[in-house]
Order: C-alpha cells, then sequence, then structure tokens
C-alpha cells in the first residue's frame, strides 16, 4: 500500500505530497519555481534522482530536501546557511517552513531553527530525551 509520506501545504489551497513508493503529487498554482522543479524531476522520462525526503513551502520560498543528503532552497537565505552546516550526506529527516524567514529542520545529529517562537526553541534545546521528530510551523 502506498502511503503519503510527506505532506506540503502552500498559499491559496497548492499542495505537494510525496508517497511512500517515491513518486510525487501536487496540485496546480504552486510557485513557478517549484512547480518546474517537480515536473523536471518526475515528468522527464529516463531520468534518475535521488528520492525527496521532506519537502516545505511558504509563500514563494520552498526546502526540498533528498534521501541521498542534497537539497535545494529558494527565498531562504538562512534555510541556506543551516543546510549547509549539515554533514555530508546528512539526509534531513523534517522541513517546516513558517512566516518571516522561520524554520525547523530535523536531521539525524540534530535540530536547527531560526525565527520560531523563543519557548518552542528553549524546549527543543532541553527536550534532549524526547528529541524532536517532526514539527509543522504556520501562521
Amino acid at each position: 500500500m502506498v502511503l503519503p509520506k510527506c505532506v506540503a501545504l502552500g498559499d491559496a489551497g497548492t499542495y505537494v505530497i510525496c508517497w511512500s513508493d517515491s513518486s510525487i503529487s501536487w496540485s496546480a498554482g504552486l510557485p513557478t519555481k517549484l512547480y518546474n522543479l517537480l515536473n523536471g524531476r518526475y515528468k522527464n522520462s529516463g531520468q534518475e534522482n535521488s528520492p525527496v525526503s521532506c519537502i516545505s513551502c511558504a509563500g514563494e520560498s520552498f526546502g526540498v530536501c533528498y534521501q541521498d543528503g542534497g537539497w535545494q532552497s529558494i527565498g531562504l537565505n538562512g534555510l541556506a546557511e543551516s543546510l549547509k552546516q549539515l554533514e555530508e550526506n546528512e539526509c534531513v529527516q523534517c522541513l517546516s517552513l513558517g512566516p518571516s524567514g522561520s524554520y525547523i529542520i530535523k536531521t539525524g545529529s540534530g535540530s536547527y531553527w531560526k525565527g520560531i517562537p523563543e519557548r518552542a526553541a528553549e524546549l527543543i534545546k532541553t527536550r534532549n530525551v524526547a528529541s524532536l521528530q517532526w514539527a509543522a510551523l504556520g501562521h
């Protein structure tokens, strides 16, 4: 049975769904650069790419992480800086983009964030026993 692995919701009812069989479905109305990325990766026959491990959208900005440790981001300089700090081939397990350039990244070795509520950051830093597994940011 094919199950959703990751769901990203965008503005105006747009969405991207990553499925457990590595296929991806998306709606009309995505930002042009995200649509072009997805269409190029999944609609061109004969092209082999690392499957998406997670994806998140916020307005015209987006981040896409791949199972081989690769990633792409548009519109979020702080996100690109954090992703560059990751170890080579370290897979991002969870990526959540929020308003005003905020984000949370969860990898196998830890969590990174920017612009999240202060109390949320304190909880992530101090709850080492129950480490962050998943996160979602919104308005």
